[in-house]
């Protein structure tokens, strides 16, 4: 009923039953287990499993040897050393897990957040000579510096060494320093798709191998590991999955002050789950940098001060408010623009300015943008002439490549493929936004400028018991590329159809043929509480998971789209 795109997802069914049988779980769950790429049996019990111990050699990252030689040095002769991070939940999550480790080793740390707006991101040429001046021998750069070659560059000249951490894509050229990072073509590290804070620690993990600490010592960061890791929205297979399933596990008995306090400011009490992070505490400590500056989420996340973790919580969370005030007055006049400005029948990629937007929250809004019309966006707040600017994309329009092409136009840019940031003179947005849609249109159908909903199953209602939920949630925990599982069932009746909350919303009663009624609910279509009158026959795509209602569990559906049958 909304127009998207419903996709089953490709599976070998014959591997899905062997597979089901080899795990003794039911097929549906064998089914989501092959849509990831797991497929092969003794994986999918390292998968559950989910032991720590399989967490890789941090040796084998390319030039981890020469980084650890590098930061011992500067332990052994008790030099100055800086972190240097970036403003986002992953950069101040590495930032405050390095500090914490470096200084438990008896290290002279500190560290240095840019500002958003005044600095950007990534190191700066005036950082550096700041550090040189204020005696740093040792610069650590973490989520970023990848790309720094002139500012690594001076910082040699000056007596600065740098070691860098960093997950983004490298350029054909990489700084004269150990570069820490598995997207280098010659990393041979197998698991590619770390976080900034997730390199952070495999150099702390090195640093211990190294020094021959006790066995997992270094593990009771996890909790700063998994904060960044499900923020920077990074798959959560591999590796991945693994600091966060054991970081969620100690985030209820944080001995860290300011993520305690942080969770109680969030309301977030008994078990973590992934959604807590990625909705209660992530949008938080992001504020501090889109609002302000970012030092008071460094600050919080190091501090050892009761009465300052929670003052410091507490700031965030009213930056977080103001956050959200700032976002909606934006979209709603991105919203606008679009529908003056944009021809949407021939414009493949929504390219927006204003000067009266705020650069902190101009790439969450451009996420909605691409939420609600399914194509590339990009809005830019002006200043002074400058563009700063901050684009989403979709599955099918590869965003840092195309901004690659753009460069002759763009003042600097990075990123990856979904997402990306960039500046610009403000004479040149109208340029760029005739090239990115010269791009878009040799590159996107039309067809593909509609929402995707990739499904992992079919089943029967009456097959979705509570233990085949149990069982589907120990794919636990969810995020990019494991979601949790959506569902298609197909052929239900509505026996009830009402809109719920402030109206928006919709509940619906639906009856399977030889089996149970279910309760779903489907965010966002009170409207189509008329088009779905009772004895329509529907087939709906879901996710499904086990509720706690008056002290009993009970199955509850969340819709995704409904898809009417006709003549039925």
């Amino acid at each position: 009923m909304t127009g998207a795109r419903w996709r089953l997802k490709e599976a070998d069914e014959a591997v899905v039953r062997e597979l089901s049988a080899a795990l003794g779980k039911r097929a549906v769950t064998a089914r989501a287990l092959v849509c990831r790429g797991i497929s092969d049996a003794a994986e999918a019990r390292r998968f559950f499993e989910c032991d720590i111990a399989a967490l890789l050699d941090p040796f084998l990252m390319k030039d981890m040897d020469r980084a650890v030689e590098r930061v011992e040095e500067a332990l052994a002769r008790g030099a100055r050393i800086r972190v240097y991070g970036d403003y986002d939940v992953d950069g101040v999550s590495a930032t405050a897990l390095l500090v914490r480790a470096l200084r438990g080793l008896g290290g002279d740390v500190d560290w240095y957040v840019p500002h958003r707006v005044e600095e950007g991101y990534g190191i700066s040429e005036e950082a550096i000579r700041q550090a040189s001046a204020e005696g740093v021998k040792l610069l650590i750069a973490v989520d970023c510096g990848t790309t720094a070659v002139g500012p690594i560059a001076l910082a040699r000249e000056l007596g600065v060494e740098v070691v860098v951490c960093d997950h983004h894509q490298p350029s054909d050229e990489l700084p004269d320093a150990p570069v820490l990072n598995p997207w280098r073509p010659d990393c041979e590290y197998p698991f590619k798709d770390l976080a900034g804070v997730g390199v952070a620690f495999k150099l702390v993990s090195a640093i211990a191998r190294a020094r021959k600490l006790p066995e997992g010592q270094e593990l009771h960061f996890l909790d700063l590991v998994c904060l960044g890791t499900v923020a920077d929205v990074v798959p959560l297979l591999g590796e991945n999955r693994l600091f966060v399933e054991h970081g969620l596990r100690q985030l209820p008995k944080t001995r860290k002050l300011g993520l305690a306090a942080l969770m109680e400011a969030a309301s977030i009490r008994g078990p973590v789950l992934s959604r807590h992070v990625a909705f209660g505490l992530a949008p938080r400590i992001n504020a501090a940098g889109r609002m302000e500056h970012a030092r008071a989420a460094v600050k919080l996340l190091l501090t050892t001060e009761d009465a300052e973790a929670r003052a410091l919580a507490a700031e965030l969370s009213e930056q977080n408010r103001r956050r959200r005030a700032e976002e909606r007055q934006t979209l709603s006049e991105a919203e606008g623009m679009v529908a003056e400005e944009v021809d949407l029948s021939r414009e493949r990629a929504i390219v927006l300015a204003s000067d009266r937007w705020h650069p902190g929250v101009i790439g969450i809004v451009a996420s909605r943008l691409v939420e609600r019309y399914h194509r590339p966006a990009l809005l830019i707040a002006l200043r002074d002439g400058m563009g700063k600017g901050s684009g989403r994309s979709v599955e099918a329009f590869n965003l840092w490549e195309s901004l690659q092409e753009c460069a002759p136009l763009l003042t600097r840019f990075g990123g990856h493929h979904y997402a990306a940031g960039f500046a610009v003179a403000e004479e040149k947005v109208s340029a760029l936004r005739a090239r990115l849609n010269e791009l878009a249109g040799a590159r996107l159908a039309m067809g593909e400028l509609v929402r995707h909903i990739d499904i992992d199953a079919e089943i029967a209602l009456r097959d979705l018991t509570e233990e085949a939920l149990e069982e589907l949630g120990r794919l636990a925990p969810f995020g990019m590329a494991n979601p949790r599982p959506t569902l298609l069932s197909r052929g239900l009746q509505v026996q009830e159809a009402k809109r719920v909350g402030d109206g928006s919303h919709l509940a619906l009663r639906l009856l399977e043929q030889e089996g149970p009624a279910r309760d779903a609910i489907w965010f966002s279509a009170g409207e189509l509480a008329e088009e779905l009158a009772v004895g329509t026959r529907v087939d709906i795509c879901y996710r499904a998971k086990l509720e706690e209602w008056k002290g009993k569990l009970r199955v509850r559906l969340q819709v995704e789209d409904v898809g009417v049958r006709q003549g039925d």
